[in-house]
């Protein structure tokens, strides 16, 4: 905060004011400041992504980058030195992620939850892959450029009242073909089928024998079984040739 107040240093300062934001069928929620720093990638960040055939550069392009500290609402949270965390900032706001911990701990965030990351980048295209997040995006990006990541895995940010919301619309829209990936277990394979079949979308997702191993998602899959197991996932579909 010091530093910030001092114009010292290279800091990231997210939303000033907060966040306000509709989510279907809640209350409106505040979320809150988050001001964080952004520091080159260490050996431990690299290691992360490199596990699954991602550079720190191709991360950068797709505004990932290593946090060196951060708060929240002016409270210092705290990181110990051996611990990775990584910023994925937006103009709605900032998305902090902790790998290593668990539960709601995981994450950080003041945005709204109907945004579409890496939405804007891109053009109408033939099929679209959505995933649950920006790190499972983020991989399957190397392999074709039409992907987004949602803020919420709930199914009434696609349907509710007995039809698709505005961010269904927006996604329709956008491309011919949509792929709905919320991972293998029985909660996202649930809720993946569940979208697709709402909405007449199709759904993709690891092979559930890879659960035993601790394949999930696109990430675990690149970092557990390899990047050649994501293009034949790919390929299976059709998404690529």
């Amino acid at each position: 905060k010091i530093a910030g107040d001092l114009n010292i240093g290279n800091i990231n300062k997210t939303n000033i004011s907060p966040v306000k934001w509709q989510a279907p069928n809640e209350e409106e929620k505040e979320y809150s400041q988050i001001n964080w720093y952004k520091q080159p990638f260490k050996k431990k960040h690299h290691k992360f992504w490199n596990a699954a055939g991602v550079s720190e550069e191709w991360c950068n392009k797709y505004e990932c980058y290593a946090v060196a500290s951060a708060s929240l609402n002016g409270t210092i949270i705290y990181i110990p030195e051996s611990e990775i965390v990584f910023a994925f900032p937006c103009s709605e706001g900032v998305k902090l992620y902790f790998p290593e911990r668990t539960g709601k701990d995981r994450f950080r965030t003041n945005i709204p939850g109907s945004y579409l990351w890496n939405y804007s980048n891109l053009q109408e295209c033939e099929n679209l892959i959505i995933q649950k997040s920006v790190k499972d995006a983020i991989v399957t990006t190397l392999f074709m450029p039409c992907v987004i990541s949602v803020q919420s895995e709930h199914v009434k940010l696609f349907w509710n009242n007995e039809k698709p919301t505005e961010t269904a619309e927006k996604i329709n829209k956008l491309a011919k073909n949509k792929y709905i990936s919320f991972g293998s277990d029985s909660d996202g394979k649930e809720k993946s089928i569940k979208i697709s079949k709402l909405l007449n979308w199709h759904w993709i997702n690891p092979p559930n024998p890879y659960l035993k191993e601790g394949v999930n998602d696109f990430y675990s899959l690149a970092a557990i079984k390899g990047m050649d197991e994501v293009e034949k996932l790919l390929k299976s579909k059709k998404l690529i040739q």
